[in-house]
């Protein structure tokens, strides 16, 4: 039981930091440089924190 609680200790914050990538992923105007740059920058934030949510999981 604990091995479960630990492996799936982040995972619904992990499913919603997938949706907002999905999100911003499809939203997102590529013709708009700007808005292209922003976007990446928050989808590599998100991603970061992902990450972190992933490894805080495993430990």
């Amino acid at each position: 039981m604990q091995s479960w609680i630990t492996e799936n200790k982040n995972k619904d914050s992990i499913v919603a930091i997938n949706f907002l990538v999905r999100k911003i992923v499809k939203t997102t105007n590529y013709s708009d440089k700007s808005e292209v740059s922003r976007n990446s920058k928050r989808v590599r934030n998100l991603l970061e924190q992902r990450e972190k949510l992933y490894q805080e999981g495993v430990l």
